[in-house]
């Protein structure tokens, strides 16, 4: 299987457990059928267009993109399933969560629903307007007949069960902190922290996380390094988004050999210190493949 036909299929998974949650993010349906209409379609394709590419220039930028767009809705769909999660330790662990009352905040499902519905939609013409090309290059459907193991972004992943964290008092008391200074009531607090699974007396810093998404933490000033401990050769995805005093990336960023995508969003003082070749914080990040800053694409100068 084709490392584009992996992640293609990852995103229809991804899109089957997100239709079955829509029940708490209504209106979204007809934009997850699309995209799954769309990848399904795309994804018979990918063999032919693998195949043909290394003689045709245009036809490696196509899938470039096309690898690029499956990668980005993968990430967005992640992040219905830490919904989901959110959701189901809301229930299970009400006395626990009253602590952290903000980031459960009942306003929450309105404000991630406005979030998603925007991500959903750009993805969905993002797909489209790259599958409105596919005719250029007269592809035909092709099933697999081998199988090649992806290099890059192929991560088996369970999230972190609460279940798990709760009996480890540090653990608990670093996140329990990290949530009450994620702001006033009524903002999306989300905090996934996606990994390969853990073991009975395993710190979380241990796990050896693959993705770590931080969102609307805008009391964070400091970096929490703990997140970042024992994930120096598994941390594929770092997302930062909405946290505006954060004053600079960890040090310890730049050990961090695995890291294939970081994502800046909205974090002001980040984005001029991660200014390309010039930002205090750029030779922390250089190594890193894909640099996406408020949504532009950053070239990396060692890539």
């Amino acid at each position: 299987m084709s490392i584009e036909s992996y992640v293609a299929k990852k995103v229809l998974e991804k899109i089957a457990y997100a239709y079955q949650e829509t029940c708490f993010v209504c209106g979204l349906q007809w934009e997850l059928k699309k995209i799954n209409d769309i990848s399904f379609t795309m994804k018979a394709v990918l063999l032919d267009a693998e195949e043909k590419q290394v003689n045709h220039r245009q036809l490696r930028l196509w899938l470039a993109d096309l690898k690029d767009a499956f990668y980005d809705a993968e990430d967005v769909l992640d992040e219905f399933e830490c919904e989901a999660q959110r959701r189901r330790v809301l229930q299970l662990y009400g006395g626990i969560i009253r602590k952290v009352g903000c980031f459960f905040s009942s306003s929450n499902p309105i404000a991630f629903r406005f979030k998603m519905s925007t991500k959903i939609k750009q993805i969905r013409e993002r797909l489209e307007e790259i599958a409105s090309l596919k005719s250029e290059f007269r592809l035909k459907k092709r099933n697999e007949s081998r199988h090649v193991m992806p290099r890059e972004r192929a991560m088996t992943h369970t999230f972190v069960q609460v279940s798990e964290v709760i009996g480890r008092d540090k653990d608990k008391e670093n996140i329990i902190r990290l949530l009450q200074d994620s702001g006033d009531r009524g903002q999306v607090s989300i905090i996934p922290i996606v990994g390969v699974g853990g073991k009975d007396g395993q710190d979380l810093a241990r796990f050896g996380l693959q993705k770590l998404i931080l969102v609307q933490l805008p009391k964070l000033v400091e970096f929490p390094r703990w997140l970042l401990q024992g994930s120096t050769n598994t941390l594929q995805l770092l997302k930062l988004e909405s946290c505006e005093n954060l004053k600079e990336l960890p040090a310890c960023l730049q050990n961090i050999v695995s890291l294939q995508r970081l994502i800046i969003e909205d974090c002001y003082g980040l984005s001029r210190r991660c200014e390309l070749g010039k930002g205090e914080d750029w030779s922390k990040i250089a190594h890193v493949p894909k640099i996406v800053i408020d949504g532009a694409d950053i070239d990396s100068i060692d890539n």
